[in-house]
């Protein structure tokens, strides 16, 4: 069983991962150890022609494949296409939410340095002067490329998985009730909807 979560990064991963962690389901979220995250991995196995998963296998659902530092941006979401190649009867969650919101989440979002990391300074500073400095761009034009990155990837989404209910489900998180994706699931696991509930927001 896979369940993958390729919706952006500020748009409830959090929840969701703790969501299914509560339903018994073996989650990877964001990051698997200090120095091993979930969009390196994959776009690492991706780029040396192997299965995206390699080295990831054991876990069950998969969310926040996102990737950040002064030097590297990584969005492994964007691989959907492949991963539905290779993993054809896993499961596919587009997280989503109010597109404003999202922008002004991300960029007010600032994270903490882990001791211990090979990567020092990963979460240091806001996402938004991250996303700028590893660009060499302005971050109003950082605000200008996740826009269009949001628009181009939700309609790729929606047209490579479209016709296919039965395997792809849009679940926005600010309007969609829980039942929705529980009812989704169901085939898979029995979800617990009441550890359904708001985690890591952006203040």
């Amino acid at each position: 069983m896979k369940i993958f979560t390729i919706g952006f990064n500020k748009c409830g991963t959090t929840s969701l991962h703790r969501l299914y962690k509560a339903s018994g389901l073996h989650s990877a979220h964001w990051r698997v150890s200090p120095d091993a995250y979930l969009a390196q991995i994959m776009v690492r196995n991706w780029m040396g022609h192997r299965p995206l998963l390699t080295g990831l296998e054991a876990f069950d659902a998969y969310s926040d494949l996102f990737y950040l530092s002064g030097s590297n941006y990584l969005e492994a979401n964007r691989l959907f296409d492949v991963l539905d190649r290779q993993y054809p009867d896993a499961l596919f969650i587009l997280n989503t939410r109010n597109k404003t919101a999202w922008l002004q989440s991300r960029a007010r979002h600032r994270g903490t340095t882990h001791p211990g990391t090979t990567h020092p300074g990963t979460e240091s500073g806001s996402m938004l002067e991250r996303k700028a400095s590893c660009f060499g761009v302005p971050e109003e034009e950082v605000m200008s490329i996740w826009a269009d990155q949001w628009d181009a990837h939700h309609a790729q989404v929606r047209l490579h998985f479209r016709g296919q209910q039965h395997r792809f489900v849009e679940f926005d998180i600010e309007t969609d009730p829980i039942g929705k994706l529980a009812a989704f699931l169901d085939r898979r696991c029995k979800i617990q909807t009441s550890a359904w509930a708001q985690h890591n927001p952006t203040g």
